[in-house]
């Protein structure tokens, strides 16, 4: 499992049938009718198909064809697969969804629906502010410990990193975990709120051929 580029957006390769897409700046996924919902910062998890208008900050399904996605634009999407019972979900975490646990939610909806068994998931974190530029207040050092970090006279948090050892502590193998390929706010061809505002968002989406 690693990231590509390809025409103009980044893909997941080695995990077929599942296929993941970070949409940027250069053109979206050839895929249509997307699965989406109302993201609000929530731990919320549902099962797709949903309405549009939907709360959560995850999806989960078993169901061919259909395709999953979440909006970002420095948040971390969460695919997560398992081949076992080819069953997958697509998480939005930002630091508030993380805190709240949205991507192991994720995970314990799916196997609680689907029979997941955490040894056999795949997890990917596609593009995300990384730990150099995720400037952060000093109080978050007490929510997540160990992953905000004094430097350069302020505090960074290192999202990928908490989401990543959270993953590990719910039982997903190490190697089993791919990070981002990228940083939102240092790539250009990226959408990034804290760089760009709230004038644009990077899709992450998820089907199974």
């Amino acid at each position: 499992m690693e990231w590509v580029i390809r025409d103009g957006y980044y893909e997941l390769v080695g995990v077929e049938p599942f296929v993941g897409y970070f949409s940027t700046k250069l053109g979206f996924p050839p895929v249509e009718d997307l699965v989406f919902i109302n993201q609000l910062h929530t731990g919320i998890v549902q099962i797709a198909p949903a309405e549009p208008d939907t709360p959560g900050d995850a999806l989960i399904t078993a169901r061919r064809g259909v395709f999953i996605s979440v909006k970002t634009a420095d948040c971390a999407p969460v695919f997560i697969f398992d081949p076992r019972n080819l069953a997958f979900g697509l998480a939005h975490a930002g630091w508030r969804g993380a805190f709240l646990g949205v991507h192991l939610n994720a995970l314990g909806l799916m196997s609680s629906l689907y029979g997941t068994v955490t040894t056999d998931v795949l997890v990917a974190i596609g593009p995300t502010i990384c730990a150099s530029c995720y400037r952060v207040g000093e109080e978050m050092s007490s929510l997540f410990s160990g992953f905000v970090r004094m430097g350069k006279g302020a505090w960074f948090f290192d999202l990928p990193g908490y989401i990543g050892s959270t993953l590990i502590r719910a039982g997903i193998l190490p190697d089993n975990i791919l990070m981002p390929p990228a940083c939102t706010m240092e790539s250009f061809w990226l959408w990034s709120a804290r760089r760009d505002g709230h004038i644009g968002r990077n899709w992450a989406i998820a089907g199974l051929r």
